[in-house]
């Protein structure tokens, strides 16, 4: 996944399975440290990384989220002492969708933006 943002911030991508899964993807335990720079592309993940991502079961529609805020957003921050992605849930939970629109919600609208990928995976054809 590739992003940039046209002012310094903080970036967070989060991804939603086909089967409603929510995990972080960044920041991440790989990289804990998601203040980007204006106008730079950033790749998650990149060659400094240490993990690729793996097209697994269940497929269909999936999710890619981007959000962008000028403050860090406490709720999704990653917790020392976690490894590899932070878990969030699944989307259809009350407690889940309270974590994302919470924190969400606590940076007034002029300080965020955000912006969503949608693509199907399928199972490869041998």
């Amino acid at each position: 996944f590739h992003f940039r943002a046209d002012k310094d911030c903080y970036a967070y991508l989060y991804h939603m399975d086909a089967a409603g899964q929510v995990k972080l993807l960044f920041p991440n335990s790989f990289n804990p440290d998601n203040k980007i720079k204006a106008n730079q592309v950033y790749t998650i993940p990149d060659e400094t990384m240490n993990f690729d991502l793996k097209i697994s079961p269940p497929f269909g529609a999936e999710m890619v989220k981007a959000l962008a805020s000028f403050q860090p957003l406490k709720n999704l921050d990653i917790k020392p002492g976690e490894t590899g992605f932070r878990n969030i849930g699944k989307i259809t939970t009350a407690e889940t969708r309270e974590v994302i629109t919470r924190s969400i919600e606590a940076v007034p609208k002029e300080g965020r933006a955000e912006d969503t990928c949608t693509l199907t995976t399928i199972k490869e054809q041998k």
